[in-house]
């Protein structure tokens, strides 16, 4: 592939270590045999700060490039305090970045649910995954097919909303609120959502359709649900998501929505075929009836199920746009 000089920038946070360590070597490995070549091939001139600073500092310049880069790369590897520290700043602006750790890094909770592209040293095919999958990330980036909505995004979001006064923005922070749970503390996703309706015995956010229906015509969730059949079809059609099946038990795969109605990525005899009616996602199984049913947050893109007489889903299923390759 031909370099592209567009004069994109590609700034690559990584633990720099000592000329000639072992921590230098691995991020130089890194930066000369897989960001660099990769980066150049989508037009983006890619650098680090090794030579901009000294080794630990943090500098003005540097958190320059952090806000103004059109891309950042995070090397994870070593768990570096800086390194967390930049790639925490990156986050703020809601531009794209990529996080990358050598294979076996335990990544901290905090990040874990954000893809990670993990390289195994020592082995060509690990190796070519992970160009494999850069690229891939890049390509996604390019097509602007990735959403980069993460908790502190939220939070700038939610301060913002509260400080405009608007009392109907409440419904709006208290999904923000519930959605911020449901992705740090999944397991305690039961003692977390409230129960809507004592006819049926388990936790969820339980209306009739019929009930859904008739507060969506009412307008009292205008700020916070996409009601625009178009404008859900038009987001599914367009990037892949993560469905978490099985919130309580983490559990989740990537899900896509292909134009001719069914299921692409993740098809199985629950999600099968899908469709999106009066403002809901529907998903159907194998059988042709109806498994679960979704409402898109505006703010995030996000899709909450909700609990009807129809549905065999499991409690506080979500889907989530791919913020990072997964």
């Amino acid at each position: 592939m031909a370099v592209k000089q567009t004069g994109k920038t590609c700034f690559v946070i990584c633990p720099i270590g000592e000329s000639g360590d072992e921590v230098r070597n691995w991020s130089d490995d890194v930066f000369f045999g897989l960001i660099q070549p990769i980066a150049d091939d989508f037009g983006y001139v890619a650098r680090r700060a090794i030579d901009d600073a000294k080794p630990g500092e943090i500098t003005n310049h540097m958190i320059r490039d952090i806000f103004e880069s059109d891309l950042v790369i995070a090397d994870l590897t070593l768990l570096n305090p800086n390194v967390f520290y930049e790639i925490g700043i990156r986050h703020i602006t809601k531009k794209p970045y990529i996080h990358l750790a050598r294979a076996g890094t335990k990544i901290p909770f905090d990040t874990a649910g954000i893809g990670t592209i993990f390289i195994e040293s020592g082995s060509f095919s690990g190796s070519d995954r992970a160009r494999d999958e850069l690229r891939s990330q890049l390509k996604m980036i390019e097509e602007d097919a990735l959403n980069f909505e993460n908790p502190v995004s939220r939070y700038r979001e939610r301060i913002t909303i509260e400080e405009s006064g608007d009392p109907s923005n409440k419904v709006l922070i208290e999904i923000l609120d519930r959605l911020d749970r449901i992705e740090s503390h999944p397991n305690m996703i039961a003692d977390q959502i409230e129960l809507r309706d004592k006819s049926r015995p388990k936790s969820g956010l339980f209306l009739s359709y019929e009930g859904w229906n008739s507060l969506l015509k009412s307008g009292d969730l205008d700020s916070s649900i996409d009601k625009s059949d178009l404008s859900i079809e038009n987001s599914l059609k367009n990037q892949k998501y993560r469905l978490f099946f099985n919130p309580k038990n983490n559990k989740s795969k990537i899900i896509s929505f292909e134009n001719d109605g069914l299921i692409g990525d993740g098809r199985n005899e629950n999600e099968n075929t899908w469709r999106v009616k009066n403002g809901f996602l529907e998903i159907f199984g194998e059988d042709k009836k109806i498994f679960s049913r979704f409402l898109k947050m505006k703010n995030d893109n996000q899709f909450v199920a909700i609990q009807n007489n129809d549905t065999r889903n499991i409690d506080g299923q979500f889907i989530k746009p791919l913020s990072l390759f997964d």
